[in-house]
């Protein structure tokens, strides 16, 4: 995340552009990243970039709390 003072300086898209160059070398098509649905600055950051919505096709699932704790074989309550 870049601080909003420190936005429109080329930052934000210099630290995605190590990782993408060694994706493509790595042979990748995709590079996935998330985003709140209310975060308005960073959507309209990676749209500038070119990124596209995935809703279409892929829903993000989340396991956490007492879910988390069950599924690794724990057991007791967590605060979520």
């Amino acid at each position: 995340m870049v601080e909003e003072p420190r936005r429109g300086r080329g930052i934000g898209r210099a630290l995605l552009a190590r990782p993408a160059r060694r994706l493509r070398a790595a042979g990748a098509q995709v590079l996935h990243g998330r985003v709140r649905r209310r975060d308005a600055p960073a959507i309209a950051f990676y749209r500038c970039l070119g990124a596209g919505d995935d809703a279409g096709e892929w829903q993000e699932m989340s396991l956490s709390g007492d879910a988390l704790v069950r599924l690794a074989g724990g057991t007791g309550t967590t605060e979520r």
